[in-house]
C-alpha cells in the first residue's frame, strides 16, 4: 500500500526494474532520441499523449532510457514528470507516485500536488487524493500565482464543485487578454498570448477543457481548444525538426520510431 511518507529507498521501488533487475535483457542497444536530456525537456509534456498510442513495450523502452537520464539529472522536474506520465501511460500508478516522490522540492508545487492526486485516485486512495486537491486550491487564492490558480481551478473540476470552478474560471478570466473581445486575426496570429490554460501540461490542459464543457461555461472555451490545437502543432513541428536534425542513415528509423 503506497505510504506519504517514503522511508524506504526509491531506487528499491519498482520504478527502476527496468533499469536495475540484472534479470533484465535491455531492449534498446542504441542511444535514442530519449537518452539526451535536452530532448527529455523539450518534449516531456507529449508523454501526457502515448497512452494508446505505443504499446506498453516501447513506453518501457523509453521509461529505460529516461530512467538514467534521471541519474544524471536528479533534479529535473520535467524529467521526472515525464517518468510520471509514462508509467501513467502503462497503468502503473504506485511507479508514476514513486516517480513524484524523487524530488522533494516538487512536493509543494501544483502541478506535482494535482500528478499525486490523480495517481492517488487511480491507486483507490481517494481520501489521500482529495486532500491533494484541498492543497493545490490552498496554493491557488486570488492575486496569487498565476499558475497556482490555474492549477486550484482544475482542483475544484476534480472535485466536481461546479459554482467554485465557474467562480475560479471567471477571476482567470479577469486577469487575462480574454476580459475582452480578441480579434479572430489577433487570436490566430499569436494563440498563446490569449489562453489560460496553455500554461498547464497536455493532461491538464485537456482536462480543464473538458470541465469547460462540463459545466457549459463558454467564455474562452474556443480560444482555449484552438490553442490547444496550435500547441500541439508547434509541439509536432519542433519534434520533427530535432529528429531530422539527429537522424543520420544508421538507426534513423529506429530514433524516429521512439518519439512521441
Amino acid at each position: 500500500m503506497f505510504k506519504d511518507d517514503r522511508s524506504t529507498n526509491p531506487m528499491n521501488s519498482g520504478l527502476f526494474r527496468y533499469v536495475f533487475d540484472p534479470g533484465k535483457v535491455r531492449i534498446c542497444s542504441m542511444s535514442s532520441f530519449f537518452s539526451y536530456p535536452e530532448h527529455v525537456r523539450a518534449f516531456s509534456t507529449g508523454f501526457d499523449l502515448v497512452k494508446g498510442q505505443l504499446s506498453d513495450s516501447v513506453i518501457v523502452e523509453i521509461l529505460e532510457e529516461i530512467v538514467e537520464v534521471w541519474e544524471d539529472e536528479p533534479d529535473d522536474r520535467d524529467v521526472i514528470l515525464a517518468i510520471e506520465a509514462l508509467n501513467d501511460a502503462i497503468d502503473e500508478p504506485y511507479d508514476a507516485l514513486d516517480a513524484l516522490f524523487l524530488y522533494t522540492e516538487l512536493t509543494e508545487h501544483s502541478v506535482y500536488l494535482l500528478r499525486k492526486a490523480w495517481q492517488l485516485r487511480l491507486s483507490g486512495e481517494n481520501e489521500k487524493a482529495e486532500t491533494a486537491l484541498r492543497n493545490v486550491i490552498l496554493n491557488g487564492p486570488p492575486g496569487g500565482q498565476l499558475i497556482k490558480q490555474i492549477c486550484a481551478c482544475i482542483a475544484y473540476g476534480r472535485l466536481d464543485e461546479e459554482d467554485s470552478f465557474n467562480s475560479q474560471w471567471d477571476m482567470l478570466i479577469k486577469q487575462s487578454p480574454l476580459r475582452g473581445r480578441v480579434p479572430a486575426a489577433r487570436l490566430i496570429e499569436n494563440p498563446g498570448h490569449y489562453t489560460i490554460l496553455e500554461n498547464l501540461p497536455y493532461r491538464e490542459h485537456i482536462e480543464g477543457i473538458r470541465y469547460l464543457f462540463q459545466y457549459n461555461i463558454t467564455t474562452g472555451r474556443e480560444t482555449e481548444i484552438f490553442a490547444l490545437f496550435c500547441s500541439f502543432q508547434n509541439y509536432l513541428e519542433y519534434l520533427m525538426e530535432i529528429t531530422l536534425d539527429i537522424g543520420v542513415a544508421d538507426g534513423f528509423m529506429n530514433v524516429f520510431i521512439l518519439c512521441p
